[in-house]
Parts: structure tokens; C-alpha cells; sequence
């Protein structure tokens, strides 16, 4: 279980975020909302799963495993993980 009251932060220089879903949980009313991004950064970054990434003023959960996304050209290879976040 992550400690966050005691957590180290870094910043990840090179990444992109891209806009991913966004879901309305409900049973008959508005239990939450969910957003999510996918983030691509460098290959070498020190993220795993469960880690907590700051972005935009909010605060998301790296959900799943991160996994390598392997240019087929030769170019820029890089990690992909699942930001998401839940409201209300």
C-alpha cells in the first residue's frame, strides 16, 4: 500500500497527453464521473502502476501496468499508461 503522506515527487520531461474517455456512472442518479488521458512518456520514466501523476490542477491514478509502445520505424519509442480520475 502506497504511503502518500510521505511520497517523493519528479518531474517527467517529453510526455504527451492525450484526451482518452470520459463514463457517468449512475443506477438511477449520478454516482461519479470518470475521466481518463492516455500519457506517453519516454521509455525510461519511473512509473508504475497505482502511482499518483499531477496534471492539469488535478491528480490522477496510473491505472493497469504500464506498457511500451515500440516505435515499428525506428522513431521515438515510448510508455504508455491510463490516467484516470473520479469525481463526485
Amino acid at each position: 500500500m502506497p504511503d502518500w503522506d510521505n511520497a517523493t515527487s519528479a518531474t517527467i520531461a517529453g510526455c504527451s497527453v492525450q484526451p482518452s474517455t470520459t463514463m457517468l456512472s449512475q443506477d438511477g442518479r449520478v454516482l461519479g464521473l470518470q475521466e481518463s488521458f492516455n500519457l506517453y512518456m519516454p521509455f525510461d520514466a519511473d512509473v508504475i502502476e497505482g502511482d499518483r501523476i499531477e496534471y492539469g490542477g488535478n491528480s490522477y491514478v496510473v491505472s493497469g501496468i504500464p506498457r511500451p509502445w515500440i516505435s515499428p520505424t525506428g522513431g521515438l519509442s515510448n510508455k504508455q499508461v491510463t490516467l484516470e480520475r473520479w469525481t463526485g
